[in-house]
């Protein structure tokens, strides 16, 4: 659950939903690299169109590339589903704001991935019931 946040000045996205194949080893099998069961509401975005050109991750190059005309968007989703978009539990808020983006990332399509922009929120709109808060009493560092 990702809630009550404020996104400030990221210039290339707000928050990724982002799988481990997208930016680990898509081989390694000690992962699960999907995505599921993310909650995203009540946050606040405000970003800059100040793109960066200082690269020091493959995906920020990525990021980069796929904005290369300028723009960018609060909540970017990879793409990658284990299953169907209602079976991996991806809930964006209805009412969240910001703007929302499915690159549909195909890393298949050779050693330069292929994507598709979908802006349509609709498959991922719900209201899921907010978790319990939790309370963590960690013992001092004395």
């Amino acid at each position: 659950e990702i809630f009550n946040n404020t996104f400030t000045e990221n210039n290339v996205l707000g928050l990724g939903i982002i799988g481990y194949n997208t930016v680990g080893n898509p081989n390694d099998e000690d992962f699960d690299p999907y995505v599921e069961n993310v909650y995203i509401h009540d946050n606040t975005f405000s970003r800059s169109d100040n793109i960066t050109q200082q690269f020091d991750r493959e995906f920020s190059a990525l990021m980069a590339t796929l904005y290369l005309g300028g723009g960018n968007d609060d909540i970017l989703f990879d793409g990658q589903l284990k299953t169907t978009a209602e079976a991996s539990g991806i809930c964006i808020g209805e009412g969240q704001g910001g703007t929302f983006v499915n690159i549909n990332l195909d890393l298949t399509a050779g050693p330069i991935p292929a994507w598709d922009f979908d802006y349509d929120l609709t498959p991922y709109t719900c209201n899921s019931p907010v978790l319990d808060a939790v309370s963590v009493n960690a013992p001092s560092a004395e």
